[in-house]
C-alpha cells in the first residue's frame, strides 16, 4: 500500500489531520447461498466483531511552532493512592505530543521518579488539556515534605525536547 501527498505547495502553511482507518470485511455468503435453519420455535442471536485500527495522520506544511506551559498542579489523595492533575496549555501553530514525567526532590535535593504518562497530546485547535496520573511510586517518598518536579517532553528517542517544566512546592495541607 503506498500513501501520497501531493500538491503541498498549494497548501497554506498549517497542520493537517486526518487518519486512515482498516477493518476487517464479514465472511459473508455468496448471493443465493443460504444457511439451513434448524428449528423455527427458538430465537437466536449471532453477534459478530469486525475489528479495525486507525492510524493517525498529521501532515505539517511551512514553518510552525508550539509552547507549552503546566499550571494548575493539585496532588490528591483518594484511599491510599495519590494522584495528580495538571493542565497543559499549548500555543503555537501545531500540535504537541509527548511524555509526562512527575519527580520528587527531598528537602535533601534526592529525585525519585514518581509517575510516567507516555503518548500525551494537545492537539490544535484546543489550547490546553487536563491531565490527571496516578502517582505509582508515591510510598517510596515523603509526600509531606519537599516539592514536585513535573516535565513534558517530546517523545523521540534520538533528539527528545524538554517542551515544559515546572516545580510545584509541595503543600501538604492543601493537597488533602
Amino acid at each position: 500500500m503506498k500513501v501520497q501527498l501531493s500538491r503541498t505547495e498549494q497548501l497554506p502553511a498549517g497542520e493537517y489531520r486526518s487518519h486512515i482507518y482498516f477493518r476487517a470485511e464479514r465472511d459473508d455468503k455468496p448471493l443465493g447461498e443460504f444457511e439451513a435453519r434448524v428449528d423455527s420455535g427458538s430465537i437466536s442471536v449471532s453477534i459478530i466483531p469486525i475489528f479495525g485500527i486507525t492510524i493517525p495522520i498529521i501532515v505539517r506544511i511551512g514553518e510552525l511552532n508550539a509552547e507549552v506551559a503546566i499550571t494548575d498542579v493539585k496532588i490528591m489523595k483518594h484511599d491510599s493512592i495519590y494522584s495528580t492533575s495538571m493542565v497543559l496549555n499549548r500555543k503555537g501553530t501545531k500540535s504537541v505530543y509527548g511524555d509526562v514525567k512527575v519527580e520528587h526532590v527531598s528537602d535533601a535535593g534526592i529525585k525519585t521518579t514518581i509517575g510516567r504518562a507516555n503518548g500525551v497530546s494537545v492537539y490544535t485547535p484546543n489550547a490546553k488539556r487536563n491531565f490527571e496520573m496516578k502517582l505509582k511510586d508515591a510510598d517510596k517518598v515523603d509526600l509531606k515534605k519537599g516539592k514536585l518536579l513535573i516535565s513534558y517532553n517530546s517523545d523521540s528517542d534520538v533528539n527528545p525536547v524538554k517542551m515544559a517544566e515546572v516545580e510545584v512546592l509541595i503543600d501538604y495541607e492543601a493537597s488533602r
